[in-house]
């Protein structure tokens, strides 16, 4: 078995991947990645540029219960990575709090969960997770910016790709709980 390390594989972007890496080349930027094709997926490929990265990391971004794999009750893994982009600490610890924290609108919180304490229940995970003061303090305003980004980027793969995100979207779910949560 060989590992092969590439930069970026992501959706192709006709107007923005090869325009962007041949123009900062162009102009002699050679820290830019080289554009490498398209893989058999209908990706485009990217050139790994070694070196350190800002201190952000790749967040999942999706950290449903459908996406968290269990064994004998624990929590072991996550798959569906397709949402994966950079973020910061406060981006993923919204997230799984979303899912997992029932920080929503009380209509859409699991019949199972309603009654829960919610700011007892952030506290104790932003704790556990390290969150400093600022960060645990940016919390709720970031998720008004995610939820809201979140509403745009769930209509648009509604709207251009449809299938399941389609399905998600006329059943009402998508719509109707990310307003509600914006609120």
């Amino acid at each position: 078995m060989s590992v092969t390390r590439c930069g970026a594989r992501r959706a192709t972007r006709p107007v923005w991947s090869v325009p962007c890496c041949f123009t900062w080349r162009a102009v002699g930027f050679d820290g830019a990645p080289r554009y490498l094709g398209v893989d058999g997926r209908g990706r485009d490929v990217l050139s790994y540029v070694p070196g350190e990265a800002a201190p952000e990391f790749i967040g999942h971004f999706d950290i449903t219960t459908e996406n968290v794999v269990f064994r004998d009750t624990m929590a072991c893994a996550l798959i569906d990575f397709d949402l994966a982009k950079p973020a910061t600490r406060v981006d993923e610890v919204f997230n799984a709090l979303r899912h997992w924290g029932q920080i929503a609108d009380p209509v859409d919180v699991d019949v199972l969960m309603r009654g829960v304490d919610v700011p007892r229940r952030c506290r104790i995970f932003a704790d556990a997770y390290g969150l400093s003061a600022v960060e645990s303090a940016n919390l709720v305003e970031v998720g008004r910016v995610r939820l809201a980004r979140g509403w745009h980027f769930m209509k648009g793969r509604a709207d251009v790709e449809g299938g399941g995100w389609m399905r998600m979207w006329n059943e009402g779910g998508l719509d109707a709980d990310v307003e509600r949560g914006c609120r």
